[in-house]
């Protein structure tokens, strides 16, 4: 069993900060879906917390999702380095690392994990339930190569969107597939297992029926089986954020799509559209993805030994270039407005674990 010492399994209903309360009914996760292995899903990585070789912390199971890019580069979403506050995670940067596992109960002991160094966010993600977190999308560049299995394919087309039938409509009838170690339910993991499901496109014609601000850069997806005592669909939950959503092309998976939110209950989908995840579209972002990757772009944050310690030692800055100060004291993140958490009580971001262990 794993003990868990500090923080919370976080709702996926607009963070902590906002007030908002996750739905009390359960959901099955990645729900309804099945045990796979990385062997099925080579490009597929966990982002664990790490700082064993500081002073023993670790996390109980990784906190979000990802894929590798290459040897050195880990897609993810955005929203994943902020905390509940809407600032920086600072904490969890500092002390990220990136491994492959079918179990993630094997880390730390059997899982071989390489620290993340730098940290890529685009620049116009906006981490507000307002925006529905648009531009969620960020790289992690590792501080070696973690000799994946594989690396993703990325889209070189827009295609997957029409289905066979060559029209972007809810008919389309090509084969999509989640995966992720998140959460089991709304707030509770029962599996430790890497798990997949199969998910049908929704066009956002129709899933902006009920999330106005959505945009031509998000992607839409439905759960295909549904569980009979709960009527709830497959579709991800907590810890899935970052993770991928494949194409299956016919000639290999695709990742077409980031994980980013979702509805309050896992698996219960939007009224209007029974909508049970929203993804981050990969294809719209593939001239900032070459860039990072060619080396053309400034990290927005960059992690040392150095900053590690001064973080525990309480004299971390993040504004300043070594990331050690004199300690101050820090300013605090916005909240949302109550209009705002009416208008959106049933969107739900999947956020990050906070589960440490001694």
């Amino acid at each position: 069993m794993n003990k868990w010492v500090a923080g919370s399994a976080l709702f996926w209903s607009l963070g902590l900060a906002s007030g908002v309360q996750a739905d009390s009914e359960v959901s099955t996760y990645i729900v309804n879906g099945e045990d796979t292995t990385i062997l099925s899903y080579t490009s597929f990585a966990s982002l664990f917390y790490d700082r064993i070789e500081f002073d023993g912390l670790y996390g109980t199971r990784a906190f979000c999702g990802g894929t590798m890019l290459d040897s050195t580069h880990v897609l993810t979403a955005a929203h994943c380095l902020y905390d509940e506050d809407g600032e920086l995670n600072y904490d969890y940067m500092l002390f990220a690392v990136a491994g492959q596992a079918d179990d993630e109960s094997d880390f730390p002991s059997s899982v071989t994990t390489v620290r993340a160094e730098q940290f890529f966010i685009h620049p116009d993600f906006q981490d507000t339930a307002s925006s529905l977190w648009q531009n969620d999308i960020a790289i992690i560049q590792l501080e070696s190569s973690l000799n994946p299995q594989d690396t993703v394919v990325r889209p070189i087309t827009q295609e997957y969107r029409l289905g066979s039938d060559g029209v972007d409509n809810d008919t389309n009838d090509y084969a999509f597939r989640i995966v992720g170690h998140g959460n089991t339910s709304s707030g509770n993991d029962a599996t430790t297992m890497l798990q997949d499901a199969d998910v049908s496109y929704v066009s956002n014609n129709t899933c902006d029926n009920n999330l106005s601000a959505l945009t031509n850069k998000q992607i839409c997806f439905k759960g295909i089986s549904t569980t009979p005592n709960t009527s709830l669909t497959s579709g991800t939950c907590q810890g899935d954020s970052g993770g991928p959503v494949y194409w299956d092309s016919g000639s290999g998976l695709v990742q077409v799509g980031i994980t980013s939110f979702g509805p309050t209950t896992c698996g219960d989908g939007f009224t209007g559209s029974d909508v049970t995840a929203v993804f981050t579209e990969v294809f719209d972002y593939s001239t900032w993805i070459d860039s990072v990757l060619a080396g053309n772009e400034s990290a927005d944050f960059v992690g040392t030994d150095a900053k590690r310690r001064a973080y525990l030692a309480g004299t971390f800055d993040p504004e300043m270039p070594s990331g050690i100060a004199v300690p101050s004291s820090g300013g605090g993140g916005g909240s949302l407005g109550p209009w705002l958490l009416a208008m959106l009580a049933g969107v739900a971001l999947w956020r990050r674990r906070q589960t440490v262990e001694l």
